[in-house]
């Protein structure tokens, strides 16, 4: 007697899928923003419910979160997120990365692209001294991107070093003058620079000095 043996081959259902809006968003903040908001929408499509497992950013300055984690056919969904600008400058690049439950979309990768404006122009961002030298006042410049900016005050870290501010002068540009009080040792010191956009946003910026 023979045994017919048939194996049936269940293909993984890939008809369930999260259709987004966009998968990408490309931006600018706004002058002074401490953060930067963005979402994310979809729909799914398909004919079977999918769950978001999970919900991964690209870094710890990136949160992301669901308005729920399963979606029926025909249910619409939200990712909303902030990216937190902090001191950044320039071009960013964040990723959102949701985990699903569909074999055939298991993985979707989601882009915020954000432009920070300059703030401030610090140059140069460390002036320093060697030990033989002469302890002469060296200049940093300060320059602000936009005529809302003002500097409000400096202060410095070491009492090795002395910073004293002036300005701005006709063109919006301060000085600062750093002059070392010692080269006889190697000495390190932060100067912290307070400048405030507008009415309220306030940021702070750093430069750096040395003996060495």
């Amino acid at each position: 007697m023979f045994f017919l043996l048939i194996t049936l081959h269940v293909a993984p259902d890939l008809s369930a899928k999260l259709v987004f809006a966009n998968t990408s968003i490309s931006d600018k903040a706004e002058l002074g923003a401490e953060k930067f908001p963005f979402s994310f929408e979809f729909e799914n499509k398909g004919d079977q419910t999918v769950e978001i497992q999970q919900v991964k950013t690209s870094c710890g300055c990136t949160t992301a979160e669901l308005n729920q984690k399963v979606y029926q056919p025909g249910d619409s969904g939200e990712i909303t997120g902030t990216f937190s600008i902090g001191n950044r400058l320039g071009k960013q690049k964040k990723t959102v990365t949701l985990f699903t439950d569909n074999l055939g979309q298991p993985e979707i990768k989601l882009s915020i692209e954000v432009e920070i404006p300059k703030f401030l122009s610090i140059k140069p961002g460390l002036v320093y001294w060697h030990q033989s030298s002469t302890p002469e006042p060296k200049a940093i410049y300060l320059q602000a991107y936009d005529e809302s900016v003002t500097i409000q005050n400096v202060e410095c870290n070491s009492d090795f070093f002395s910073a004293k501010l002036s300005g701005p002068n006709e063109i919006g540009i301060y000085k600062l003058i750093i002059t070392p009080l010692v080269l006889n040792e190697a000495k390190r010191a932060v100067i912290r620079i307070h400048a405030k956009y507008g009415e309220g946003t306030s940021k702070t910026f750093f430069a750096h000095a040395m003996v060495k």
